[in-house]
């Protein structure tokens, strides 16, 4: 059995690249921005690249890994 991890990136203003954020980054932003959180999260897994004042923040892939239970 397999589960889907989102892999985060973020793209400061002013910069051209793609920057690799974990996941605690991404909601630890959001939560400061964003009350609540969620619709703007289920954006991003819509695809859609969600803006802040200083970046914009999107879902880059899923990542596939198996979910092993003990």
């Amino acid at each position: 059995m397999r589960f889907s991890m989102p892999i985060y990136e973020i793209k400061y203003h002013g910069k051209s690249e793609w920057i690799k954020i974990s996941e605690a980054q991404v909601l630890g932003t959001l939560q400061e921005i964003f009350d609540p959180i969620t619709p703007v999260i289920q954006e991003m897994f819509d695809g859609k690249q969600v803006s802040t004042p200083y970046a914009a923040i999107r879902v880059r892939e899923f990542h596939q890994m198996p979910f092993e239970s003990s």
